[in-house]
């Protein structure tokens, strides 16, 4: 029931959020699918894949807010039942990425919320060695959001079998990306236009309205901090053993290894973290449910559910104030 709330809650909204009215721009430029070829591909605004599935609604003559709400409905299921087959206590990990996530990805960014779902989906393949399938899904994530093809460097890290190997390889990916954020490539690099990949990483690169704060470094630290905590002074070494959990802490460090490496393009660091805190946030519920009367999963659990909940709620008011999300209002009354 909760799960259908939030669904309807993002699917039914109608122009309250920022990039609302860009997307039905780009819908209605979109041809229905019986006159869609590839030169009309490349000058419209967009990735192939969302454009297909944009045009596949437009052929059965049906409103953006239907495409909206598929969308929305496909990214939160999909995000839901890959959080169910690797937790027990799916519920709390997928509260706590919609207090980080909700609203800036589910509300707002609609091809990435499908792309990041997708990348999801295709990792959890990854796990049950459906390597096919995982390459498979994979591509359908590139073609709803270019960004995704950087996550295929990910999946080839957690595939490495040497622990020695994999951790070192994740030191010398965050240090390079300290020295690349160092560096401030933003204020530096010139790309050329006439590329929509390139157009986008221009925008991304000259945004200025996007910054890094304070929190969104230290989250990244404390996934790592609460794993050690857990293995070093909570006798968990046997459950960090767990093929699943075992999975999921490489899986965790590398996202948010790539995610280090993306700071140096706000806007980027905040698409890679999506992914990060969603495998970080299972992980830990992980561990914490693996002894649940202990201190430290207690303390733990407790600390996570307060600093998302006070996170969500800065970020429903900053959302507010800087006119990212404005009043709610539905597409049902539009209809009525």
């Amino acid at each position: 029931m909760i799960v259908l709330m939030v669904i309807a809650v993002a699917g039914f909204r109608w122009n309250c959020d920022a990039d609302f009215s860009g997307y039905i721009e780009m819908y209605n430029e979109v041809p229905p699918i019986g006159n869609l070829n590839s030169e009309i591909i490349k000058q419209l605004w967009g990735e192939p894949g969302y454009i297909v599935v944009s045009s596949i609604f437009k052929a059965i003559n049906l409103d953006f807010y239907y495409l909206s709400l598929f969308c929305v409905f496909c990214s939160i299921l999909i995000k839901v039942i890959i959080s169910i087959r690797l937790s027990k206590q799916a519920a709390l990990s997928i509260c706590l990425y919609f207090c980080i996530h909700y609203l800036t990805i589910e509300f707002i960014q609609i091809r990435w919320a499908v792309a990041s779902s997708l990348l999801i989906l295709g990792f959890y393949t990854l796990y049950r060695n459906l390597l096919w399938t995982t390459l498979l899904v994979f591509l359908m994530a590139v073609s709803m959001h270019y960004f995704s093809s950087v996550f295929i460097l990910v999946a080839l890290f957690v595939k490495i079998e040497n622990d020695k190997i994999f951790y070192f390889m994740m030191m010398v990916a965050i240090t390079v990306s300290t020295q690349i954020t160092q560096n401030s490539l933003n204020s530096s690099l010139a790309l050329p236009g006439g590329v929509y990949v390139l157009e986008r990483t221009a925008r991304y690169l000259g945004e200025e309205l996007s910054k890094l704060g304070l929190f969104s470094y230290a989250k990244l630290f404390l996934y790592p901090l609460i794993y050690l905590l857990f293995y070093v002074f909570g006798g968990y070494k046997n459950v960090f053993n767990r093929p699943k959990n075992r999975f999921l802490l490489k899986l965790s460090l590398a996202c948010i290894s790539l995610t280090f490496i993306c700071s140096f393009m706000p806007l980027l660091h905040f698409r890679a973290v999506v992914l990060a805190d969603f495998f970080s946030a299972i992980l830990v519920i992980n561990l914490a449910e693996s002894r649940p009367r202990s201190t430290l999963s207690s303390i733990v659990v407790v600390f996570m559910v307060i600093i998302f909940s006070i996170w969500y709620i800065i970020d429903l008011n900053n959302n507010l104030k800087n006119g990212s999300i404005k009043e709610y209002q539905t597409w049902v009354s539009q209809i009525i």
